[in-house]
This record gives structure tokens, sequence and C-alpha cells, in this order.
């Protein structure tokens, strides 16, 4: 058997080419033995990240939840924050759709120093007039788009930042889409992880602004119950 040290010549040999005639038969089982070691490491580095993130998805969602006293457009650029951290993209929108009159309104938001067109901030869209931005919401479901620049839809609107890649992603209410969540330029590829992180964070917030609504309308029921009595 081979010391550490032995081993650990042999490998760096190897990696070299340089291991000899005589030592070829015992490199082979050696280096296989430490490329499965890396693969694992790798693998446990990698669930390492995913716990943290996903730990980091459900402590942004708790903050959304403490904001009880904030407007909704707080809640919605704290919610576009959180997200844009989590998945290390440049900017991103939020769309709540009135898919029955053909509009929606868009919430744009970059990260801190990212590039940001004028007035498009809070902006009243026609949805037949949007492009790649609500092909989640065409398609009714969540759209990769890792290669911008072979996209067949890649018009943009003057003076706007130029686009690398896209992750959209819709929510729905039965069969109707609500909302939809658009990340751009992440440095990586965007993946399932990304995805997992938009619809979370996108589901919990139309549920609060949903909840606020509703004790909106019975408080607003009440007073004028009070007021015809």
């Amino acid at each position: 058997d081979l010391t550490a040290a032995e081993a650990a010549a042999l490998l760096q040999a190897g990696a070299a080419g340089r291991v000899s005639p005589r030592d070829r038969p015992l490199f082979a089982p050696l280096a296989a033995q430490a490329l499965d070691a890396r693969r694992r490491l790798a693998e446990a580095e990698q669930a390492r990240r995913g716990l943290a993130a996903s730990q980091a998805g459900l402590a942004a969602l708790r903050d959304l939840g403490r904001m009880s006293q904030a407007s909704a457009q707080d809640l919605i650029d704290r919610a576009m924050a959180s997200l844009l951290a989590l998945t290390g993209s440049e900017a991103g929108f939020l769309c709540f759709v009135d898919e029955m009159n053909g509009f929606f309104t868009m919430h744009a938001q970059p990260r801190d120093g990212a590039a940001c067109p004028p007035g498009s901030f809070r902006t009243f869209c026609s949805i037949d007039e949007a492009g790649l931005w609500l092909e989640p919401l065409r398609q009714r479901r969540p759209v990769f788009v890792n290669d911008y620049a072979a996209s067949p839809r890649q018009g943009l609107p003057p003076g706007h930042p130029s686009i690398s890649r896209f992750l959209g992603l819709p929510l729905l209410e039965g069969e109707r889409v609500v909302a939809v969540v658009g990340l751009t330029n992440k440095a990586q590829p965007y993946d399932e992880a990304d995805q997992g992180h938009a619809f979370l964070l996108l589901e919990g917030l139309w549920r609060i602004l949903e909840q606020r609504k509703a004790r909106e309308d019975l408080r607003h029921s009440e007073e004028r119950y009070r007021t015809v009595a």
C-alpha cells in the first residue's frame, strides 16, 4: 500500500504526464478514487449552497410577512430587491396582469448601480405590445432564455439596457395569470433554483397583497354600513 505522501506524489506525476510504466497499475485506481472524492466534495458544496439559498429565500419571505404597516409599493420593492439578491440578477420586473382588459402594470427595479431606462419603474402597458417580457403569460409556464442574442424576440425599447439572460415566471390563479415576474442578466445561466426563488417570493407577495386587499375591502364595507345605519 502507498503512503499518503507517495499517493500524492503519484497523482502529481500523473497530472504532469510523467507516470512510469511500473507505476501505471497503481495510478489508474488512485486517480479514480481522487476523481470520486472531488465529485463528492463538489456535490456536498452544491448541496450546502442550495440549503443556504433556500434558507435565505425563506428568510426573505418572513421579512415580507413582518411588514404589516408597509405600503403595497414598499412590499413590492422589498420582494424584488430580495429576489435580485437571491438570484444574482442585474434587474427585474413584476407585472400585475389584467388579461380581461389586455393591460398589465409593470414595476421595474434595477439592482444597486444597474442601469434602468427613465420612467420605467411604474408603467401601464398593452399585453399585445409586449415582447419577450410577457412570454410567460402567453405560454403560461416559466421561460428561460440563457442566450438572449439567439432569441427570436430580441426587440428592446430605445435606451433600454442590453440583455444577456432572462427568466420569466407566471403566477396563476386557476386558469388566470395574475402576475409575472422577470429577471435579467445573471452572470451564470438561470436554472431551476432561480425559478424556485422566484415562485416562492412571487406567490408569498401575492398572498400578502390579497389578504391586505380583503381586509381593506371589509373595513370599507363596515364603514359604509355604519354610515347607512
